[in-house]
């Protein structure tokens, strides 16, 4: 399977959690935002490693140890994971 690939608004939901907890922290923000890429990383491995999701053809998959979900789908023909977006667990999606 291909690497994922991110929508700009995933990048820009990355960027906003990036810069929110930068300013409580710095190295922690930097330590999240390694942790969400690590875990897309691995749905090019494992694609189907996520729930079904709320919206329909999309599947969640949480980040283990934070409050983040990540949003996303498969285009099966083509083999490629589409992440849609990254949300604290307490936000609607």
């Amino acid at each position: 399977m291909k690497d994922p690939q991110y929508t700009l608004e995933a990048r820009r939901h990355i960027a906003e959690i990036y810069s929110y907890i930068k300013d409580q922290n710095p190295s922690a923000a930097v330590g999240v935002v390694v942790r969400i890429h690590l875990t897309v990383r691995s749905l090019g491995l494992f694609p189907r490693m996520g729930r079904i999701g709320s919206a329909p053809r999309t599947y969640e998959l949480l980040v283990k140890g934070l409050p983040f979900v990540i949003v996303y789908e498969l285009r099966r023909g083509k083999g490629e994971v589409i992440i849609l977006g990254i949300f604290h667990g307490a936000q609607d999606r």
